[in-house]
């Protein structure tokens, strides 16, 4: 919970619009805390984390191999809106210096809306 709270915290003290969008508080449970945390208590973990995925994401991008987020969990869990996009790298910053450039490095990949077709099945993953 400390890292949700501290996030929460940055983001009032730095007057982040994103944070009315969550009802003012982000939750532990959500993708960003965690991250935090992993970067904090684990930073060789995070380093060597090529991408940073929602297992709602990853299940997609193990049937289909390509990796197309869904709008619902980058919005809902990072913090992602259509209009805005992701918080700054200057609020990642602010979280822990090793996440300024989180969007580009570990959260990359496309935004699709639920329900757009994300591809089609491998030929591993129709042969299951």
């Amino acid at each position: 919970q400390k890292h949700a709270d501290r996030l929460n915290q940055i983001a009032e003290e730095e007057g982040e619009a994103f944070l009315q969008r969550y009802g003012g508080k982000i939750s532990s449970e959500w993708m960003i805390p965690k991250v935090m945390q992993i970067a904090e208590e684990a930073p060789h973990i995070y380093e060597a984390a090529d991408r940073i995925i929602e297992a709602a994401d990853w299940i997609v991008y193990q049937l289909c191999g390509s990796l197309k987020r869904s709008n619902c969990t980058a919005g809902y869990k990072a913090m992602w809106s259509e209009k805005a996009g992701y918080p700054s790298d200057n609020f990642f910053e602010k979280l822990n210096p090793s996440m300024k450039t989180i969007t580009k490095d570990k959260l990359s990949g496309s935004i699709h809306s639920v329900g757009e077709k994300a591809g089609s099945l491998t030929e591993k993953m129709a042969k299951l």
